[in-house]
């Protein structure tokens, strides 16, 4: 028999039968060896994070810092209300391949169920794909992808700074 063990909102520790309704579901019954499975690097637990990191990063980057990015640069005002002025300056202005690539695997998963489309074939940095590729990346292709965006954050830390010249 086993146990479960948990922490109540008081913070009590509760054990066995008492807290078995709120542990357990009648739809939804896994065995041990099911669940490593599912949380083993290729599992579906796995692929379906790794797919959602695809869609926040891009949908984060999309919804918030890609404004925040031509704000800062000075090519747009804050305050900016019309939507094709804001539309077409970050257009120009706010772009780069790695997020290109992202908007690709984002639209993939999204709106074609998780199948590489022929866009992917476009990626500058995110070579790894073909069209018609499940989109189900191994531990080594998240770490490029977590390496590719702490580039681009010191990409962006780089523009904070001029170039230095010595003058004599």
């Amino acid at each position: 028999m086993s146990l479960s063990w948990l922490v109540s909102p008081q913070g009590e520790l509760a054990v066995g039968s008492a807290w078995q309704s709120f542990c357990t579901s009648a739809i939804h019954r896994a065995t041990q060896g099911e669940v490593k499975a599912r949380n083993a690097p290729d599992g579906a637990n796995f692929v379906t994070l790794g797919q959602l990191c695809f869609v926040s990063f891009y949908d984060f980057w999309n919804d918030y810092l890609r404004r925040e990015y031509v704000i800062a640069r000075a090519f747009l005002d804050r305050d900016e209300k019309d939507d094709e002025v804001v539309k077409k300056c970050l257009r120009d202005h706010a772009r780069h391949d790695l997020w290109g690539d992202l908007y690709y695997l984002r639209t993939s998963i999204v709106h074609n169920r998780r199948i590489a489309t022929s866009q992917v074939a476009k990626c500058k940095i995110i070579k790894w794909l073909k069209p018609d590729d499940p989109i189900s990346r191994a531990p080594e292709h998240m770490r490029s992808i977590f390496l590719s965006l702490l580039s681009y954050r010191n990409e962006l830390f780089k523009e904070l700074f001029p170039e230095q010249y010595i003058e004599l």
